[in-house]
């Protein structure tokens, strides 16, 4: 299968499961010849910036006494950013755990976090998957313009924000062993 092809049955994958939305699209349609990098650049920002939410949402959630307005705080920052770049299941999630902080309910916050997490880690696996994807097809441009991002250039798949350092140097990307790791570590060992 080709590389465009492969990209278009995981985009169309990450629809279908309602990971993305139309957002992501809008972003798609801002890359161009001049900014070939757009799209894979937007999504690995947001992988990394995810990520060290979660782990400062971790945190706080972790003292004995919450500060709901700074839990709050970040969960509107990862909500936003998830909104820009299409990430349905973790945006809604946000919605449900700004509701928590509001009520300030610790409980309910925790499990919210946990539901952050699952989703943000599955998205993460499919960018992480449409990077490699992209290394190993170049530019997929070919027949698909509207799934036009370009080569990954220095924002891609031997990005160590994006993917951890023995998955690079093992020469395989594989996101849902990435994904399964951060997910197996308890929530109360989980840091950035």
């Amino acid at each position: 299968m080709s590389a465009a092809n492969q990209l278009a049955a995981l985009i169309a994958n990450m629809f279908a499961t309602g990971l993305l939305d139309d957002q992501f699209q809008q972003l798609q349609m801002l890359q161009d010849p001049s900014a070939p990098n757009f799209v894979s650049e937007v999504v690995t920002l947001f992988c990394h910036d995810g990520e060290r939410i979660i782990g400062e949402l971790a945190k706080l959630l972790d003292k004995p006494t919450v500060d709901f307005d700074r839990v709050d705080a970040f969960v509107h920052q990862l909500k936003g950013s998830s909104a820009s770049v299409g990430a349905l299941k973790v945006k809604n999630t946000c919605i449900q755990f700004r509701e928590f902080c509001q009520q300030k309910s610790k409980d309910g916050c925790l499990k919210t976090l946990e539901t952050v997490r699952i989703n943000f880690y599955e998205l993460r696996g499919k960018f992480q998957t449409m990077l490699q994807i992209f290394q190993v097809g170049g530019d997929v441009r070919g027949g698909h313009p509207q799934l036009a991002m370009g080569p990954v250039g220095d924002a891609g798949a031997s990005d160590p924000r994006l993917f951890p350092q023995e998955v690079i140097q093992s020469g395989g990307i594989d996101g849902a062993a990435c994904w399964d790791d951060a997910y197996s570590t308890p929530l109360s060992e989980w840091r950035n």
